[in-house]
């Protein structure tokens, strides 16, 4: 029994978790002179409600069967929406973003402050999908928008080329986050839904067009968690541009074990590696 004991207090009682429509993804992390990881996905059976999914991941999960103190959840999607730093106030969030963004009556809207981007990113999650996150795991819960780290890291990102103005492009699931950076600075982000490599460019060149002068000279940079999907949109943009890099997560981060782990994705391992 003191064995057991030994070993539950030794487990991290955080727990990061990442919502999307097809996977539920779950890690405990903490850093320590013994670094602890542990990592698991739970692929969503669309016949059932997401709280008999999440019951069923309580259920099944290893990972899950330690006590939790709190959870830190990354929302997939969430119609991200930025604000300048200089005009934000948190009062206004819901009405801003209920302008913005259509049928979102029954959300709840959220917002994170990214200062190295110089914005606040509000985002939502409907109301009946909180709910059952904190019905299942009844303890404290944070949200966080899967753009969030990921604008982080760019906008922190030492990029070595003569060019200041960069395009970083983040591929996951159906989705597709387009950052426009010049030296560092925020100038224009947007996600879009993208079903194929010809959408990749239709949407990145619709987007340089209405901000860069001169396309051809913009160095743009992609990161998919689908490798062919990467080497596909490489592929196709390169009949348009000519400075055109792909990031490889695993070499990215020197091919830490969690950048490393299979299925897991690249706003997470921006999560858990800041």
């Amino acid at each position: 029994m003191q064995e057991t004991n030994t070993l539950l207090s030794s487990i991290p009682q955080d727990l990061y978790m990442r919502l999307s429509h097809r996977t539920l993804s779950f890690a405990r992390h903490e850093l320590r002179r013994e670094p602890y990881f542990d990592y698991s996905v739970f692929h969503i059976q669309h016949r059932s409600s997401l709280r008999i999914n999440l019951q069923e991941a309580v259920a099944t999960l290893p990972i899950l069967q330690s006590p939790i103190r709190r959870i830190q959840i990354l929302v997939d999607g969430g119609n991200p929406i930025p604000i300048p730093l200089a005009d934000f106030n948190e009062e206004d969030c819901k009405k801003i973003y209920n302008y913005a963004v259509d049928n979102t009556e029954n959300h709840e809207v959220f917002y994170d402050v990214i200062a190295t981007a110089g914005i606040a990113l509000l985002f939502s999650v409907d109301k009946s999908v909180c709910k059952s996150i904190e019905d299942t795991f009844k303890t404290e819960v944070h949200y966080l928008s899967s753009l969030t780290p990921v604008l982080k890291h760019f906008t922190n990102r030492n990029v070595s080329t003569d060019q200041p103005l960069h395009v970083f492009l983040y591929l996951h699931e159906s989705n597709m986050d387009v950052i426009l950076l010049n030296e560092n600075r925020l100038i224009a982000v947007n996600s879009y839904f993208v079903q194929r490599e010809t959408d990749v460019a239709y949407y990145t060149l619709g987007l340089l067009r209405n901000f860069v002068a001169d396309i051809e000279e913009t160095v743009v940079h992609i990161v998919a968690d689908d490798a062919a999907l990467r080497e596909g949109a490489s592929t196709e943009l390169k009949k348009y541009l000519s400075k055109i890099y792909t990031i490889h997560p695993a070499a990215e981060f020197n091919r830490h074990p969690i950048a490393v782990t299979e299925d897991i994705t690249y706003d997470f391992i921006n999560l858990l590696l800041p």
